[in-house]
């Protein structure tokens, strides 16, 4: 009894396998995030040499959180006053 079961798990399977190739897509295994890249969440602090203009110098060492973040090369930054820093390099913070 219990190789029947077996057999018709691997028929299952093969089935899957087949209809996977029959549909011309290929069965991918997901790599884990490398997780070097800045994430939503993150605590970020502006960095001091950074240039802005003269209405976001005020910004400059405070820390703010990351909201949205675009292919790990632009975040967009909230700030503990409310303010906004949208679409900036992710060279201009450092996490905190």
């Amino acid at each position: 009894m219990a190789g029947g079961i077996i057999s018709r798990f691997n028929q299952a399977r093969w089935q899957q396998i087949n209809h996977a190739a029959m549909a011309g897509t290929a069965m991918k295994k997901r790599k884990p995030p490398t997780g070097t890249g800045p994430k939503i969440g993150d605590r970020v602090r502006l960095v001091s040499k950074a240039p802005l203009r003269n209405d976001e110098m005020d910004l400059q060492g405070k820390t703010g959180e990351i909201i949205e973040c675009t292919e790990g090369k632009r975040v967009t930054v909230r700030f503990a006053n409310g303010r906004l820093l949208m679409g900036r390099d992710v060279a201009l913070f450092e996490r905190t």
